[in-house]
């Protein structure tokens, strides 16, 4: 879990392979979306304008790390 630096937004990922993005002020889901493996960790960059998630195949041994503009993401939760 990660929360933006001016405390707005709050993203989280799950072992299901959910990332899932909050508004803090009243716990709104503003957005979910899913990837066929498990969301070990994530971390917004220093300024907030990339999200880092580590995955992990479910079946294990296999690792990926994406990196999502923060924008981007905004961007396509707004054309939902």
């Amino acid at each position: 879990m990660d929360i933006t630096n001016d405390s707005k937004y709050c993203f989280t990922g799950s072992l299901d392979g959910v990332l899932e993005i909050f508004k803090v002020q009243n716990g709104e889901l503003l957005g979910r979306m899913r990837k066929s493996s498990k969301c070990k960790c994530l971390e917004l960059s220093y300024g907030d304008k990339e999200l880092v998630v580590l995955y992990e195949s479910f079946q294990g041994g296999h690792a990926e790390i994406s990196i999502y503009e923060t924008k981007n993401i905004f961007d396509f939760f707004n054309t939902l």
